[in-house]
């Protein structure tokens, strides 16, 4: 099974339907809770999905997606 273009920058076994919890995203990009959640508000970083009222996340993909183009833009 071969990627399309699209997702020929994320991991083989990624799947980008996968929704992820703040731990996972502040992993993955490495800063404060509370810088993220300015980057958030301003607009700079993919809006979560809220699950419920103390459920938040965000789709992988978009969080993949951020990263790359912060790393074209560095």
């Amino acid at each position: 099974m071969s990627q399309n273009d699209e997702t020929s920058h994320l991991p083989p076994c990624f799947d980008p339907n996968r929704l992820i919890r703040l731990k996972e995203v502040l992993k993955l990009v490495p800063v404060a809770g509370s810088t993220w959640w300015a980057w958030v508000a301003s607009g700079k970083a993919p809006s979560p999905i809220r699950l419920g009222s103390r459920c938040t996340c965000w789709r992988a993909r978009e969080i993949y997606d951020f990263l790359e183009q912060a790393s074209k833009a560095a």
